[in-house]
């Protein structure tokens, strides 16, 4: 492990999915998020539901997860939100120390 992750979450506004990266970012609790039309179909109140929503992939440091999830919740819309972190297993020593660079806390 490397002691990263990617969070996920999915929104059905184009504006959130937006504030909840720009917020994060700005607050040094992810170092970038992709935004991406998807069609999500899933069961929910008794019936399959299908949606057009935006995925929002995140990448941070395993130990800001749950700081991430606290501050996902609060811009977030739905009842129960997807909110999911996996294992960054290995990635390029470059790109995986610009992560920790750009979220470190600024004032230190």
């Amino acid at each position: 492990m490397t002691g990263y992750i990617q969070v996920v979450t999915t929104i059905d506004d184009e504006a959130l999915a937006k504030k909840i990266a720009e917020e994060l970012v700005k607050r040094h609790l992810i170092a970038c998020v992709h935004i991406v039309p998807i069609t999500s179909v899933y069961w929910w109140e008794g019936k399959v539901q299908q949606d057009h929503e935006w995925s929002c992939t995140m990448k941070t440091r395993a130990e800001l997860y749950p700081e991430v999830e606290k501050a996902v919740k609060a811009i977030h819309t739905y009842d129960t939100p997807e909110i999911i972190a996996t294992a960054i297993v290995d990635g390029s020593e470059k790109y995986l120390q610009w992560i920790t660079e750009t979220t470190a806390d600024p004032s230190l």
